[in-house]
């Protein structure tokens, strides 16, 4: 099963502010935003009180936020008051971005997620687009696999809902589904090849080291499928990318970044899981699994960003081992400052 989830946010408001405490002093992200949260004065119709909420996406729990005005006299128990906030540290500032929803509003939505329920973690992307395939039985499903995330509005490019948005859905889903377990995703690595091809530029001393670069680069240079001989070799080098390439205090790829900094786990490097043009072009057809394990993901949330460590399976482990000895050199991302 595949479903859409839409939602639309109406009133956007940023706070950025300075580091100024110790790392010892700093609170929590709900903390943070509890404190800096806007006031916010609403008019009401005395008559029809309840139609001016700010309320949540999906108060009428049908998954579609765009019918929600229409259902407005059915769903009174889940109509109430609810604001949706980000929280994004770098090493000078905190972001604190939070985002009001209201029922009626234009029909073009914000984002959208798309979820597949399955009984498995998914390992490719064809399966969960085949609209001929039997249904899946619901009865069974234990996995949720979020495949697609879409900001639809150009205007808000870079600022980030899709945290909210899928905690929303796993609340949701947790209810509607209670035998759902596990909740991962599917997701692309848009700047492997790019990244591959600047990081194994540059000979090696080691003649080992330097025939290992010498294949991968080779296999790196085109936009061509790669050779299934480098497969251990190609997903290695994806683990890496993924956990150990930083700059400026967050990871390079911006998927990775997404996920990784609010609190999932990278579970998985997934070979030719992406046949198309562009999957190959920007990642030789590789995706990865990130699980948002409801236990860890606050601990993996605050590690990423003060430890500057990227949660990562011991399989995900194991493949970055493959590739090291090409990066020994290279010094391990810096925990953020005290």
């Amino acid at each position: 099963m595949s479903a859409r989830i839409a939602a639309s946010l109406s009133i956007i408001i940023t706070v950025t502010l300075g580091l100024a405490a110790p790392a010892a002093a700093v609170p929590t992200d709900a903390a943070l935003a509890l404190h800096w949260a806007p006031v916010h004065y609403q008019d009401t119709d005395s008559s029809d009180y309840d139609a001016d909420y700010l309320s949540s996406v999906d108060f009428d729990g049908d998954w579609d936020a765009k019918n929600n005005w229409e259902h407005q006299d059915d769903s009174l128990a889940r109509l109430t008051g609810a604001v949706y906030y980000s929280v994004v540290e770098t090493s000078t500032h905190w972001h604190l971005v939070y985002g009001f929803f209201h029922p009626r509003l234009p029909e073009e939505p914000l984002i959208f997620v798309e979820v597949a329920l399955l009984d498995e973690i998914a390992r490719s992307i064809p399966p969960l687009l085949d609209e001929s395939a039997a249904a899946a039985d619901l009865k069974r499903a234990t996995t949720a696999i979020f495949y697609s995330i879409s900001n639809t509005q150009d205007g808000l490019r870079g600022v980030s809902f899709g945290d909210s948005l899928i905690k929303r859905v796993v609340d949701t889903l947790k209810e509607e589904f209670p035998k759902l377990k596990c909740f991962a995703t599917l997701s692309p690595i848009p700047g492997l090849r790019a990244w591959a091809r600047s990081a194994l530029h540059a000979p090696r001393a080691d003649a080992a080291q330097e025939a290992l670069r010498t294949r991968l680069a080779d296999a790196v240079a085109g936009d061509g499928v790669p050779p299934e001989g480098l497969r251990e070799e190609l997903s290695g080098l994806a683990a890496w990318y993924l956990t150990r390439a930083w700059s400026e205090g967050q990871v390079l790829d911006p998927v990775a970044r997404f996920h990784l900094g609010n609190g999932a786990r990278l579970e998985r490097v997934n070979w030719s899981a992406d046949a198309s043009v562009k999957g190959i072009a920007q990642s030789f057809g590789l995706m990865v699994n990130y699980v948002y394990d409801l236990a860890d993901v606050e601990r993996n949330h605050e590690e990423y960003f003060t430890r500057r460590h990227a949660a990562a399976s011991g399989a995900v482990e194991r493949q970055v081992r493959v590739v090291e000895p090409l990066f020994a050199a290279e010094a391990a991302p810096q925990a953020a400052p005290a």
